[in-house]
This record gives structure tokens, sequence and C-alpha cells, in this order.
């Protein structure tokens, strides 16, 4: 097997197997610049872990009645309703950080600021209409508990 004499020579290009020259290596560092000004740029502080909050006290007789199918049928369509209304409105269905897009296209984009303010994310419930409830009881409490509202988001599918 013949050797390749410019083996280890990075400047040389190199044939790849159906004949072409391989491209020039791309230089991918950093300018020296960049990396010392992204290296003094002052890293924030992790938000404080909220306290686990025991649930034991919710009133369940009244929310497993929520859940009963009279009175989930009872508010059904006035929930569609208002699910279309929203859908239907200029605005739209409004994301958690939408205030932060620079256009409303955009698929990424990059938080500037959080709020202090308390956010409450209930996960994908797998249709727990149950946990749901019992989410949405928990959330109504703590709101009226707290000097502020708390708005709350889906992390999941509520199907």
């Amino acid at each position: 097997m013949p050797v390749d004499p410019n083996a280890g020579d990075s400047s040389a290009p190199t044939e790849e197997p159906n004949g072409d020259p391989s491209p020039e290596p791309v230089d991918t560092t950093e300018s020296g610049h960049d990396a010392a000004a992204k290296a003094e740029a002052p890293i924030p502080a992790p938000p404080p872990v909220p306290p686990v909050i025991d649930v034991a006290d919710l009133d369940w007789e009244r929310i497993a009645g929520s859940v009963a199918p009279g009175a989930v049928r009872a508010r059904m369509r006035g929930i569609v309703e208002a699910l279309e209304t929203l859908l239907d409105s200029e605005s739209g269905l409004q994301l958690l950080f939408d205030d932060q897009r620079e256009k409303r296209t955009d698929r990424a984009l990059r938080v500037a600021e959080i709020s202090d303010a308390p956010l409450w994310f209930i996960g994908d419930l797998h249709g727990d209409l149950l946990a749901l409830e019992a989410a949405l009881a928990l959330i109504d409490r703590e709101t009226r508990r707290g000097p502020r509202p708390c708005p709350a988001r889906a992390a999941g599918r509520l199907v």
C-alpha cells in the first residue's frame, strides 16, 4: 500500500474516494476578542428552587364532583366556545415567551429577562381530568393566598 506523502500535512487537500479533492477545513474557533467578551460577561445566578407544596388539604370532594360526567358536560360547550373565540381573535393563542419574539414567525428566541412572578406549569396529563382539576384547584388556592395572580401554562398535551 503506497504511503501518502501529504499525510499529517493539514494544508494540502486530500482526495476523497471518488477522486474529488476534499474541501478546505473551516476555522470554527472564536476570535480572541469574542472569546474574551464572552468570558467577561456575568452569568446570572439561577433562581431559587421553589418549595414543595403538600396537596393533601385540597377539597377533594369538590374536585371529584367537577369531573363527574354531568359536571363536565355542563361546562363543555362554554370551554369550546371560549377556545374558538381565542383562536379566532387577532392575537390568537399566545405562547409563554411571545413578548420576547422579534417577529411572530420566529422559531427560536432569546429570553432577555425573566420575571420573578410565580408561574405554574402543568405537565403532560395524558387525559387525566382528575389530575388537571386538582392542579387547577391548587393553583386557584395558592393564587388567592398570594399577593398577585399566578398564571398557569400547559407543558404538555391536554387531550
